[in-house]
């Protein structure tokens, strides 16, 4: 995609569900490295996609900046 600064290349992704085999894992990131490292070098990259992340409480807590501590934040169990 052209921009007015800059070219941007684009991403997109859906990864396969956690009850897939790691094969097909592999292949699907696989491939999503491969459309990331045949862009462009000198254009701006966006990764799109549905990565299937897991929502919930982390058992560590990283440094925040700002007034919100994050052991204040609260989480939806989904289920």
């Amino acid at each position: 995609m052209r921009g007015k600064f800059f070219n941007y290349s684009i991403v997109h992704g859906s990864a396969p569900k956690e009850t897939a085999d790691d094969e097909e894992k592999d292949r699907f990131f696989n491939a999503l490295e491969t459309g990331y490292d045949i862009s462009p070098r000198n254009e701006k990259k966006i990764v799109l996609g549905d990565f299937n992340a897991q929502v919930g409480k982390e058992n560590v807590k990283f440094p925040t900046n700002g007034k919100i501590q994050s052991s204040q934040f609260q989480t939806v169990d989904p289920g």
